[in-house]
């Protein structure tokens, strides 16, 4: 019996790391900092562990001591696992903020009952395994089965983390351990412990589903959750309000169907910059709204919309049925589930307008996209007289120190790529890049007026009288001054 166990304490370790590892990066909106200081904190406290648990088996040696571990590790995950879920509201985080330095301390306080215990097993294990051979052969034999065990939880894990609840796949592994530390005990408490632990999953099962359903009312307080899953990019969870959708992936909205200005904006400025943009290039915020805004422009041809996630794309399928279905059926639409840079990289043909419509480069994951590296690439797919658009955080009236010295950085990177660079002011500040080629990468508000009626482009938020307004020459002025130190 013993055999079976040691393996499974390979296997309970490395996945419970890895569930814990994904929830808390999601808790902190995908700041890879994160994983520096979850991996710190199991490592420390799984040591401390390890040398306390290591000492009191010396003295008493016995399946007693491995049971009792196994129990309190199985009892504390699913609690470990939802205070990982609930992070941002013990920190009082809100959406779209980053988590200061004493909130990534969290993970140190979170992880020390769960890692204390699970930093014993081993010495434990061995301790059990020494009373039949000898010691040195005990420690090899439990590390190898230990090692098998958490290899096989590394393929595992790909499976049990896409669309299954976090906090079910935690009271089934918890459940597990109960069970071993059942079977390691004597044969006439077995039996009883056995019956009693089996009756009561489906209990438990059904209580981690209230508590994450709980859980998730009250870290979308004010939304209404229609749909979460899990992928393995991240979480997703499809939100509403007041009639409203909106789509955030590790806490960061993607796509909100209430801010159908911003979408217009990124979507109308880049294409209105090109004379006569024939074939365009989305990389994600491919939203439906934003695809419909695009195919608006008559000249369009060609229009390919990649997403890494299709899991993403799944939703927006379900969801948004009935826009999906026209976006479908239109020929020039071509969807891609691919990430952007090998497409970028890998790709013969030519677009003549690039849209980057991914979030900010807060993390590593997204400073991909905003490199010399990738402006370089994403170069060489420009048709002559192509263009590059972002658009980023901005201000209306007001840009701060902190800001501007973000949004000269990225023009600068721009600018080592590009020979022109243009900047427009707004809420949310976007940059045009491309070479120096007539008619192209312009600030005069009367061209872009014109290219609009030429096109009978109708929108809401980009029309002929609003344009000038966006293109105020002071203001175009101070943005670029602002952007060029």
């Amino acid at each position: 019996m013993i055999l079976p166990v040691l393996a499974w304490i390979g296997f309970f370790s490395m996945l419970s790391q890895v569930l814990l590892l994904r929830e808390l990066l999601v808790s902190f909106e995908g700041n890879e900092l994160s994983l520096g200081l979850v991996l710190a904190a199991w490592l420390i406290w799984t040591g401390i562990g390890s040398a306390i648990w290591g000492l009191i088996a010396r003295k008493n040696a016995g399946r007693g001591l491995l049971a009792g571990l196994l129990a309190v590790s199985g009892l504390t995950f699913p609690v470990t696992v939802t205070g990982a879920t609930v992070l941002p509201l013990i920190i009082e985080q809100t959406r779209g903020e980053l988590a200061g330095p004493a909130s990534m301390a969290y993970p140190f306080l979170l992880l020390f009952p769960l890692c204390l215990c699970v930093g014993g097993l081993f010495p434990a294990a061995s301790s059990v395994l020494a009373g039949r051979i000898s010691a040195p052969r005990a420690a090899g034999r439990v590390y190898l089965l230990e090692a098998l065990g958490g290899g096989l939880a590394g393929g595992v894990a790909s499976i049990l983390l896409t669309g299954i609840s976090p906090l079910a796949v935690a009271v089934v592994l918890g459940f597990t351990n109960l069970l071993l530390a059942a079977a390691l005990i004597t044969v006439r408490r077995r039996l009883l412990l056995v019956i009693v632990l089996v009756a009561g999953c489906p209990l438990l099962l059904r209580f981690a589903g209230q508590v994450e359903d709980g859980a998730l009312r009250s870290l979308w307080e004010g939304y209404q959750v229609v749909e979460t899953l899990s992928s393995p990019y991240g979480k997703l969870a499809l939100v509403e309000t007041e009639g409203a959708s909106f789509v955030f992936h590790n806490r960061v909205m993607l796509f909100g169907a209430a801010d159908e200005q911003a979408v217009e904006e990124r979507i109308h400025y880049p294409l209105l910059e090109h004379p006569a943009p024939q074939r365009v290039l989305m990389l994600g915020g491919g939203s439906p709204l934003a695809l419909r805004q695009v195919l608006k422009h008559s000249s369009v041809r060609r229009l390919d919309y990649l997403e890494a996630d299709p899991a993403l794309i799944a939703l927006y399928q379900r969801r948004f049925s009935q826009e999906w279905a026209g976006l479908a059926s239109d020929q020039r639409v071509r969807i891609h589930a691919i990430d952007a840079r090998r497409f970028v990289r890998t790709s013969r043909e030519k677009w003549d307008v690039v849209i980057v419509g991914l979030p900010p480069p807060r993390t590593v994951l997204m400073n991909r996209y905003y490199t010399v590296e990738f402006f370089e690439e994403a170069s060489k797919v420009l048709s002559p007289g192509g263009i590059i658009a972002l658009q980023l955080p901005g201000a209306e009236n007001y840009i701060s120190d902190d800001l501007a010295r973000f949004l000269a950085c990225i023009r600068k990177t721009l600018s080592t790529v590009f020979p022109r660079v243009i900047v427009l002011p707004g809420p949310s500040v976007q940059f045009f890049a491309g070479g120096a080629v007539p008619d192209t990468l312009t600030t005069d508000p009367l061209v872009l007026m014109a290219r609009v009626k030429e096109r009978e482009l109708h929108a809401l938020y980009v029309r002929e009288y609003l344009i000038p307004f966006r293109l105020i020459f002071e203001r175009v002025a101070e943005i670029d001054r602002r952007t060029r130190t």
